[in-house]
């Protein structure tokens, strides 16, 4: 293939050629308004509509394919007047401009693609508004002078003098210059040999001009990455600290359940993320914990909270429900996510919205994101024995890990002793090593205080008597002597009837115990005779 006289076709060609230019400008100046467009409406309203075809409406193959023949369009241009020594300083600008714009669209590109799964904070919006209004304005400007170019170069209309100095087109011009496109593998190499001397040449009379655009793309692109990393994207972990809402939030553990406390399946072919978490209130206001203000991110899709199994999941904790904190208060609350079997999977997005106002219906992007790893603890080994007071048990291979149970709390008679006797070697012993391994203790017992204070004090124990069991009254009166609520706290007895009614009745988890001696009062013996009857049902159901 034979090009011929390239710099008079320019020459002739020369509005066509500028009017073709101008047409692929204008179309990235249209495409380049909309990215702004939509990224200044998405800061404005804080808001966007998600979609599966979001990155193809705004980039495709059309706009990288315009790009790419704009920035050869203007290579073309600037070799063909550098063969002439002609002023060509435009096209070098506008060759290096595109380029770098076509990196923009490759980076908008990755930002709408993870706009089709998750939005973006507020800050990251903005950041790119800014971004896209600045890359936007020199296309103006390029559009502008090309526009002028493709309209007054014909100066029988125009008479624009200063093109035609810069031009200086004689007849001279009209020579004729061979370019062979072929097999000749020796005429590539010299070509290449060729450019890559030119190359260097331009760089060496270029050095300042050279450097100085070496610098830009070195600035912007680490510009680039930090926003990306340190405004776009931050991920957070579990028992970090995250300030939203007016609120302080940290992460403290995460599990994967199928079955609720009793051992029964919550839900077939389902699983339940539980995410537990300390909400505080530093300011010196109340703030609402709203049911908007958690999510979990799964893959594509945003979970919300599965309410309504308070009661199923309570020894794990307070389930979460729509409050107001108080100032200086903080509350502990777990967070609950149905998930499907097929979608389990060892790390999630916990997503904990930024701000109060906004549409909550679309993804937006006010939200701060924990990264959790929750444990599976209803799948775990499990060590089932006989255990006998004084007790000394490991939790290592238990589903509380390394968790502490805050207090105990204990029936006396016939639980810890024989009916009516002093606290035992054994039984001052029991208590000392639970408080050695972090227990706390309170003895319940409806009782009179002169049975009740002298086994208390002997083995070092809070107590409350004449607790008037199965009434929930000291139960409570138990937990506020400790601190502690029904999420940490545990009662261990011999009667049905009265100490794990009562226990139930709190909210209590409690262990039923065999009672140390048969020898008992008249009215408990009685009882006992029910209790069998319960114990009997009991094993039958849940065989």
């Amino acid at each position: 293939m034979i090009i011929k006289k390239p710099y008079a076709f320019l020459i002739k060609k020369f509005r066509w050629i500028h009017g073709i230019l101008f047409a692929m400008l204008a179309y990235l100046s249209v495409r380049s308004i909309d990215i702004y467009t939509f990224f200044s409406d998405y800061a404005a309203n804080q808001s966007y509509t998600m979609s599966s075809t979001l990155a193809s409406d705004y980039i495709d193959f059309i706009l990288f394919g315009v790009n790419i023949l704009a920035i050869l369009f203007s290579a073309l241009i600037y070799f063909i007047l550098s063969m002439k020594n002609k002023d060509r300083k435009t096209y070098m600008w506008l060759c290096l401009y595109y380029i770098l714009l076509f990196a923009y669209f490759l980076y908008i590109f990755s930002i709408f693609t993870g706009l089709q799964q998750v939005g973006l904070k507020y800050q990251a919006v903005s950041a790119i508004k800014d971004i896209s209004i600045i890359v936007l304005l020199p296309q103006l400007v390029f559009l502008f002078i090309i526009l002028g170019r493709t309209l007054g170069f014909n100066i029988k209309q125009f008479d624009f003098k200063k093109d035609l100095e810069e031009l200086q087109i004689d007849t001279s011009d009209y020579e004729e210059v061979e370019v062979v496109f072929g097999k000749n593998n020796y005429k590539a190499a010299r070509f290449i040999r060729k450019f890559i001397r030119l190359t260097k040449y331009f760089i060496l009379e270029n050095k300042f001009f050279v450097t100085i655009c070496a610098s830009i793309v070195v600035l912007v692109t680490s510009l680039v990455i930090f926003i990306n990393m340190k405004v776009y994207n931050v991920d957070y972990n579990e028992n970090e600290e995250i300030i939203a809402n007016n609120l302080s939030y940290k992460i403290t553990n995460s599990y994967v359940v199928s079955k609720d406390l009793s051992g029964k399946t919550l839900s077939e072919d389902k699983y339940y993320i539980i995410v537990k978490l300390t909400v505080s209130n530093k300011m010196q206001y109340s703030s609402n914990l709203v049911r908007e203000t958690f999510r979990l991110e799964d893959g594509d899709n945003l979970l919300i909270p599965t309410f309504g199994l308070e009661h199923q999941l309570s020894d794990l904790g307070k389930s979460y429900t729509p409050m107001e904190i108080q100032s200086g208060k903080t509350e502990t609350i777990i967070v609950a996510f149905e998930i499907s079997a097929k979608s389990l999977k060892g790390e999630y997005i916990f997503k904990i919205k930024n701000y109060n106002d906004g549409q909550f219906g679309n993804i937006e992007t006010k939200y701060k994101d924990i990264i959790i790893n929750p444990k599976a603890i209803d799948t775990k080994e499990t060590e089932i024995g006989k255990y006998y007071i004084p007790i000394e048990a490991s939790l290592d291979k238990s589903v509380l890990e390394n968790s502490k149970i805050a207090i105990t709390e204990y029936d006396i008679d016939n639980t810890l002793v024989e009916h009516g006797m002093p606290a035992t070697e054994r039984a001052i012993k029991l208590f000392e090593q639970l408080r050695s391994i972090g227990f706390d203790t309170c003895l319940i017992s409806n009782n009179k205080e002169p049975r009740v204070k002298p086994f208390a004090d002997a083995v070092g124990s809070k107590y409350v008597y004449d607790a008037h069991k199965p009434s929930r009254k000291n139960y409570i009166r138990a937990m506020e002597l400790m601190g502690t609520d029904t999420g940490n706290t545990y009662f261990i007895g011999d009667q049905i009837f009265t100490d794990v009614y009562g226990a139930n009745r709190a909210g209590i988890p409690s262990i039923l115990v065999k009672p140390i001696h048969p020898k008992e009062e008249i009215q408990i013996v009685l009882k006992r005779k029910l209790e069998k009857i319960v114990l009997f049902c009991y094993k039958r159901r849940k065989k």
